[in-house]
């Protein structure tokens, strides 16, 4: 491809990724307002001043016996100026054979900054008077259960958006899963493995004489010993032959892989030698994918309490937009199940982040939600709603500010050491970051 027609595929891949996340997550909030009769008066798809109307839904609101009647006519919705500002909506006051009912619609839309989305639904703007409460449709008129779920589903559909987008990967496109013997893919020029004159192509046979028969096996017997002098047995070309060499005393702490050379979530320090392995591509039935798909949030979530653990690890696993662009750019590079990846690894990271107890993120307002189920049904005070809210907005724009300033150090810093030089047998034989 031209190099001229490069950066707008980029940008186009990163809009349609980012969109899909946006369309899911939004999704399961309006799908559940709806099952519980919530208004929902707009389903947009990016911020800004201007909306392009794709499509409308029409729908019926039943009035309880105790709910205001409203008058037919056009009303101001509640938009903030992230949303584009305040819109105008019709209500119309029909009767149905089971009493009367507001006739609403929503509208679908797409806005100019497409980097987040939204569902505006009804009466979610909570009143100093507690007015919101007697809004017929509108979200605070529901019980505290109700939009609990309503919260929750945003998040469950990232997730689940995420699970069904990695499941046809796996089965079409195949795992990644690491070569069956300790066969090197690549040499880290200078490393102890070059020096030690081990070329790509090597196998691993022997180390301080226990036998080696896998990656993962040749982990374990170098990560402890840094510093020390071992003993290795490879073969090249059908020769057995030997030789030795000292391994990395590690300076700081990697992830532990498991017996797949999956992440565990865990970090700690380990020796390496300067190596990286081959991995081949297997395709899974319909029950391994689903499995090994429906492990990934699990995953996500045991990286997410290992950075807990160990700050110091952040700055090395989370990123803002520009990481984002960087990683859909490159999947652009290898391929649409290279981008459905991506995409299906970015709506899991979101839907969990969205989990957190931070107002205003949906997991903080479900935390709302609990406690008013906990006060059987009463209403938290706006007073405690906005303590809580400007706490919560602090604590989003300090880790918004923060992953832009990752981002930032990451692609524009000076690197704190040049990058690794591999020497493989072919191009794509292994990885930089996974040497051992």
């Amino acid at each position: 491809m031209p190099p001229f027609l490069q950066i707008p595929l980029y940008i186009l891949t990163f809009v349609v990724v980012i969109s899909v996340l946006v369309a899911a997550h939004e999704y399961g909030h309006y799908l559940f307002a709806r099952i519980f009769n919530m208004g929902a008066e707009e389903f947009a798809i990016g911020f800004g001043p201007k909306r392009w109307v794709y499509a409308k839904k029409t729908y019926l609101i039943p009035l309880g016996p105790n709910d205001p009647v409203p008058e037919s006519g056009t009303r101001r919705s509640e938009g903030s100026a992230l949303e584009g500002g305040d819109q105008s909506h019709t209500i119309e006051v029909v009767d149905t054979p089971t009493g009367k009912a507001l006739r609403e619609t929503t509208h679908f839309t797409l806005r100019p900054f497409p980097l987040g989305g939204f569902v505006r639904i009804k009466g979610m703007m909570p009143a100093d008077d507690g007015s919101e409460v007697h809004i017929p449709g509108g979200f605070y008129s529901k019980p505290p259960w109700q939009r609990f779920i309503v919260l929750f589903a945003g998040p469950a559909f990232s997730i689940l958006a995420g699970i069904l987008l990695f499941i046809p990967v796996l089965m079409w496109d195949g795992d990644a899963v690491p070569e069956k013997t300790a066969k090197i893919a690549g040499i880290v020029v200078g490393s102890p493995a070059d020096k030690a004159g081990l070329k790509p192509a090597d196998q691993i046979l022997e180390i301080n004489g226990t036998k080696v028969a896998n990656v993962y096996e040749m982990i374990q017997q170098v990560k402890d010993q840094g510093g020390k002098t071992i003993s290795v047995a490879y073969l090249r070309e059908g020769k057995q032959a030997s030789t030795q060499l000292t391994p990395l005393a590690p300076t700081s702490e990697t992830p532990v892989l498991d017996r797949d050379l999956m992440p565990t979530g865990e970090t700690a320090k380990q020796a390496k030698i300067g190596v990286s392995w081959g991995y081949r591509k297997v395709p899974l039935a319909f029950p391994a994918a689903v499995a090994r798909a429906s492990a990934l949030p699990g995953m996500a979530i045991a990286n997410l309490g290992s950075m807990v653990k160990k700050p110091e690890t952040v700055k090395d696993n989370v990123g803002g937009p520009m990481t984002m662009f960087s990683f859909t750019s490159m999947a652009a590079q290898d391929g649409i199940a290279a981008v459905i990846r991506v995409a299906a690894l970015l709506s899991i990271s979101v839907g969990i982040f969205n989990l957190l107890p931070i107002f205003p993120l949906d997991g903080g307002q479900m935390m709302v939600a609990v406690v008013e189920m906990l006060r059987r049904g009463r209403r938290v005070s706006m007073r405690t709603q906005n303590f809580v809210g400007t706490i919560g907005l602090i604590l989003v724009a300090t880790m918004f500010f923060g992953v832009l300033f990752v981002d930032f150090n990451r692609f524009f810093g000076k690197p704190s050491e040049p990058p690794a030089k591999i020497r493989t047998v072919e191009p794509k034989a292994g990885s930089a970051d996974q040497n051992k």
